[in-house]
């Protein structure tokens, strides 16, 4: 639509890794509804970074951050006069919630959305703002409602919703945005149910299920002859993620560490600070074990990705996650026809069923995922390709991005139109 300007505020992107790999696919439709996209990144400028549409013009909030001591100590001194953090505290007390640390979080919120307060406006006063969408729902969402006079959406996943994703099982300033806020996307249908059963919501009308999508690069044939590729007793798994505690990797060791009568190839994509820890744990379980085989592929783009997936054949995608929101690595798998196996979590029974792939007990991973293994191998072919087939199809109807996003792009502009 032309003339029309999208403040778009997010985390890492264009940077390589992080949302980037969520909002690229996105930000494609939303740059043919709006006329100029401007993004306020928290991404390191210095990184590695992805290419942009032409109508993109991205800002680093990192460049404007005062790096003057005085400054900053004027910054949290003025804290104590904001309104909103003593609306905040009388609002824990009423819910006999409070306490000093959480205190102490109001306060760290508060401080990161006075920095991007100030490029909101200086920003603001040089663009005409028609609308301004978060990817995430947290301080940037807050910095947006305060600054601007345009409608604010936002999108809600995981870490941003939950309360027991933050420490102490709070996620600040929550009902605050809620009440300002225009609309509220989310990613799957679960979290959309915990939101309404967890904060005080003020109109469920702005409250949207809007599922994310990834792009099929590859146009491969998932209804393959399994004849060529399907080995008696044999398994080639695939998991990805980033590899942190939340993840629990060292259960997928764990499960394979049990299992001697099956034939078993497994690869992680993926890195992350725990990398090193879980390399040395599976050397440790795994490595004397004849029938087990592990590869650690560290971190790949979503087209490197997609282009093992292409390339190789996978029985099975794993996820053990102790809480998801609903995850695009499962999308991804799933275009390729790679049934999954994850943990029954957030919103992963949007994506996952007896169709399609094998839900988790999260407390019984180790126990179940075993199970999963041996009654996988006695499937039949044909049983298999449905696996595969109704893997796809969910993929193809729910989480194809050029369905999704399109959609996505297309109700954004008609909320400004709206207006």
């Amino acid at each position: 639509m032309a003339g029309k300007t999208l403040l778009f505020i997010c985390d890492k992107y264009p940077q390589e890794g992080g949302d980037t790999s969520f909002i690229q696919n996105e930000i494609e439709y939303l740059s043919r509804q709006f006329s100029k996209i401007i993004v306020i990144s928290h991404g390191n400028p210095e990184k590695e970074l992805v290419k942009t549409q032409d109508n993109v013009i991205v800002f680093f909030a990192e460049k404007n951050k005062s790096k003057e001591p005085l400054k900053k100590m004027l910054n949290v001194f003025f804290l104590f006069f904001k309104i909103d953090l003593y609306r905040e505290i009388l609002l824990l007390l009423k819910n006999h919630k409070l306490c000093l640390n959480k205190i102490y979080i109001m306060f760290r919120f508060l401080y990161h959305s006075s920095i991007d307060r100030r490029l909101i406006r200086k920003i603001s006063t040089k663009e005409n703002i028609h609308l301004c969408y978060t990817f995430w729902f947290n301080t940037i969402t807050y910095s947006a409602l305060k600054s601007l006079s345009c409608p604010v959406i936002t999108r809600t996943h995981r870490i941003d919703l939950y309360e027991f994703c933050e420490k102490y099982n709070y996620q600040p300033f929550k009902e605050q945005m809620d009440k300002k806020i225009t609309n509220i996307f989310f990613i799957s249908k679960q979290g959309l149910d915990y939101y309404k059963k967890t904060y005080n919501i003020s109109n469920e009308s702005k409250y949207c299920l809007s599922y994310l999508g990834t792009r099929k690069l590859y146009n491969s044939n998932i209804c393959m002859d399994l004849e060529a590729v399907v080995q008696n007793n044999y398994v080639k798994l695939v998991s990805c993620s980033y590899i942190v505690e939340v993840k629990r990797i060292n259960l997928i060791i764990d499960s394979l560490a049990e299992i001697d009568d099956i034939q078993i190839d497994w690869f992680h994509v993926g890195n992350g600070p725990l990398m090193n820890d879980i390399q040395s744990y599976a050397k440790q379980k795994l490595q004397d074990k004849k029938n087990i085989n592990f590869n650690f592929l560290g971190y790949q783009s979503s087209h490197e990705i997609q282009t093992i997936y292409e390339n190789t054949f996978f029985d099975l995608f794993i996820n053990s996650s102790y809480s998801e929101g609903l995850p695009v690595s499962m999308m991804e798998a799933c275009s390729y026809g790679i049934p999954v196996a994850g943990t029954d979590v957030g919103g992963v029974s949007e994506i996952v069923d007896e169709h399609n792939g094998f839900l988790i007990n999260r407390d019984n991973f180790v126990n179940e995922f075993k199970t999963v293994l041996h009654d996988y191998v006695k499937l039949s072919v044909n049983e298999k390709l449905l696996l595969r087939k109704n893997a796809f199809d969910k993929w193809n109807i729910l989480f194809n991005a050029d369905n999704n996003y399109k959609q996505f792009a297309e109700m954004l502009i008609n909320i400004v139109n709206e207006k």
